[in-house]
């Protein structure tokens, strides 16, 4: 993944790792920014032919601070957005935070037009801050410290470990016999087998054609091994001399 759509992208899914280092990168770079235009901003103003213009620098620096909120805060919303996507939820749970942190704005707009008491306005507005207080609560232990879904869904493909992410990591193939060779053990068995057979036809045979029968019973027979037209050999009882 890209780093402008790891940044500004709604779409695909981030590990833990891209996610922390995306957001924490984003909040150092846009603190950085505003200090360092307002301490420039500053310096300027005091000069004494800029006094003048302080005006000018003042409706500039609020409209780059305006600037640096919606930059920062349209990153933060892309991250959490596909970082959602990869814990299995849609990523529009991720403006959940909109609604108290809206209330608790019109609570206070509210009460200083109407000029309600400040401690009645506070009351209500603690209520809202506790609600966003919660789901922050919950994206922090959600989107920052639990694993993403280890399979593909809807949302795409699970992110590779690390910062560079990617797709899951590929499976080495496993070697297969071919398609008309028999099992490792089925050939074994069948080489024993026929070494059983070829031992025990050795020890059965006297060196004259014929071998004793040893299951009849009767020691006075022996059995002749005779091969047949077809090339099988037959066990034939004779009796001994």
């Amino acid at each position: 993944m890209s780093l402008v759509n790891l940044l500004f992208g709604f779409s695909g899914r981030i590990n833990r790792t891209q996610y922390w280092v995306g957001t924490l990168g984003a909040g150092f770079a846009a603190g950085f920014l505003v200090f360092a235009v307002v301490f420039t901003s500053l310096l300027g103003a005091t000069a004494p032919q800029a006094k003048t213009a302080a005006a000018g620098i003042g409706i500039g620096l609020l409209l780059f601070l305006c600037v640096v909120m919606m930059v920062t805060s349209w990153i933060g919303l892309a991250l959490q957005w596909k970082r959602f996507h990869d814990r299995g939820r849609p990523g529009w749970v991720a403006m959940a935070p909109l609604l108290p942190m809206t209330m608790v704005m019109v609570t206070i707009v509210s009460g200083v037009t109407t000029g309600a008491d400040v401690f009645q306005v506070a009351a209500s507005a603690n209520l809202w801050m506790l609600l966003l207080w919660a789901i922050n609560l919950f994206f922090f232990i959600d989107l920052g410290c639990l694993p993403g879904k280890a399979e593909a869904n809807q949302y795409g493909n699970p992110p590779g470990p690390g910062f560079g992410g990617g797709g899951p990591r590929p499976t080495m193939p496993q070697p297969q016999a071919p398609a008309g060779a028999a099992p490792a053990n089925a050939m074994s068995s069948l080489s024993g087998a026929q070494s059983a057979m070829d031992r025990a036809q050795s020890r059965a045979h006297d060196g004259h054609g014929h071998a004793p029968c040893d299951g009849d019973g009767f020691s006075h027979w022996r059995s002749a091994f005779i091969r047949t037209p077809s090339g099988a050999l037959s066990c034939t009882p004779t009796r001994g001399r």
